[in-house]
């Protein structure tokens, strides 16, 4: 199965700053990894672009 690369938002810290950060999911297409994402950091944390790096 394919793998995507993603920018997310995590918090820093306790305080309520935030960092961009780049995670790896494994998905059938870019779509359906965005929809991952968003359901585990939030889709206001999440930018609407994967970028696929291996299948």
């Amino acid at each position: 199965m394919p793998v995507y690369k993603v920018w997310v938002r995590v918090p820093v810290g306790t305080s309520s700053q935030t960092r961009p950060i780049q995670v790896e999911i494994t998905a059938n297409n870019p779509i359906d990894a965005i929809s991952i994402a968003q359901g585990q950091y939030g889709s206001e944390n999440v930018t609407q672009s994967a970028t696929k790096v291996r299948d």
